[in-house]
This record gives structure tokens, sequence and C-alpha cells, in this order.
């Protein structure tokens, strides 16, 4: 499949994540700057999204539907990861009277990038996408988008949360 940002080609560095294939792991940095890995926010379902940067209002429309739709499902752990700053995750969160959300960012390891497949080569961000584990860390769901400025499939997405929830 091919990926483009705008209309124009981009290559994504890596392997993307697949259907059957264990949630990767990659270290991470909290709002308030602490390392962590993807792992120790796993719970029943975990639901992944990617995006850009949550200064656009693609991402911020996505991350803020997702945390309107899944952030109060018990069992469910909502992981929100961009290049942004901690800073500017910090004060999105703020803005968007979102503090609880688990925001976190891939800036110092890239670690997420390359594990899951999601690096834009050209652009050095993240691209959109949405990745849904079991509680197994079984990948269950996975939706990369072909063109990055795309929104995602929220129903999609959220059917399959909820069929993983029983």
């Amino acid at each position: 499949m091919g990926f483009t940002f705008k209309g124009n080609a981009i290559t994504l560095e890596g392997k993307q994540v697949v259907i059957g294939d264990t949630l990767p792991n990659a270290k991470v940095v909290t709002m308030g700057l602490e390392e962590k890995n993807i792992s120790d926010f796993v719970a029943k379902v975990t639901v992944i999204s990617l995006a850009p940067s949550l200064d656009t209002g693609v991402c911020d429309l996505q991350t803020k539907g997702f945390i309107a739709k899944l952030g109060d499902m018990a069992g469910v752990a909502l992981v929100t990861i961009s290049e942004d700053l901690p800073f500017a995750q910090a004060r999105w969160c703020g803005n968007a009277k979102a503090e609880d959300a688990v925001v976190v960012s891939d800036y110092r390891y890239r670690e997420v990038g390359a594990n899951f497949g999601a690096m834009i080569a050209e652009l050095q961000l993240l691209t959109r996408a949405v990745i849904i584990a079991d509680a197994h860390n079984i990948v269950q769901y996975v939706e990369y988008l072909p063109e990055v400025t795309n929104q995602v499939d929220f129903d999609a997405a959220v059917a399959t949360v909820k069929k993983l929830l029983g």
C-alpha cells in the first residue's frame, strides 16, 4: 500500500503492525518527562492512537474523539502517541480539559516510529494510525491511514473495542 501526506508520496520506516502480531513495546516520554514503556499502560483492551501532531485539526479531532468515545470505558487503555514535545502535549491536554488522558511522546527515542513502522521518513513525524490489542497483547485491529491528513475510522475502532470487551 502506498502512503501520502497532502497528496505527496511518503515512506514509512519499519515494518507495519498487522493483525495477529504481538503489540510492540517502545520507550516513550510522559508529559512529566518520565520515561515509560507502552507495556506500562496495557489493559484488557489497549488502543494505541498514533498522530503526527496534536496541534493540527485532524490530530486534535482524532485525540478528542477517542477520549470522548473510549476514555471512560472500564478495561480500556487509550494511549495517544505523537512526536510533539511533552510541553506541547501538556498544553494541548490542558486546553482540551483532558489532563487525565494518557498522551506520550516518541520525540526522544523514536522507538514507536521504528517498532510500529510508523515514522514518516520525509517528515520525521508519526503517521496517523490506530492499533488495538486484546488482553493477551495480540493485535486485533490495525488502521494505517493511506493519506495521513484523513481521519481514522472511529466506528470500526470502537466496534472492535466493544467486541473485545465482550
